[in-house]
């Protein structure tokens, strides 16, 4: 499978940055054939937040959050919801993200305006694809604003 992401900056202003973000796949029974290629290929909607370095929903090495374990294997967000809802409630986090649903296997899923700055650097994300084993995108990382 192949996919990518992408955040691009539409303007640099000195204390927020808005981000594009979006999701592009070309994984097809085309582009990788396999005799075991899933009948009904497709992609979750995307979703996740912005926060802080006080919360983390998921990092490699690190055991991901309950929400973040449902996400990846139903393709469920509303225990991701809610664990970001609560981090907005107590001040680590800024923001939920929902996107829409890929229902195949190939195109993109994209989020216009991602608002970032100094106090919810980290941008979460992330969404189910029916494929085996299962498999979780996204970017926990930091990105820049300012």
């Amino acid at each position: 499978m192949l996919s990518a992401f992408s955040l691009r900056s539409h303007r640099p202003p000195a204390e927020t940055a808005l981000y594009a973000i979006s999701f592009n796949s070309t994984w097809s029974a085309e582009t990788h054939p396999a005799a075991d290629f899933p009948a009904n290929a497709h992609y979750s909607r995307m979703h996740g937040g912005t926060h802080n370095g006080n919360v983390t929903f998921w990092q490699a090495g690190e055991l991901a959050s309950a929400g973040i374990e449902s996400m990846a294997e139903t393709g469920g967000y509303g225990l991701l919801k809610d664990e970001i809802e609560a981090a907005i409630t107590a001040g680590t986090a800024d923001q939920f993200l929902l996107g829409d649903n890929l229902g195949s296997s190939t195109g993109a899923i994209d989020f216009s305006s991602v608002t970032v700055d100094h106090n919810f650097p980290i941008v979460n994300f992330g969404h189910y694809g029916r494929t085996q084993p299962r498999l979780v995108c996204g970017r926990p990382q930091p990105v820049a604003a300012g």
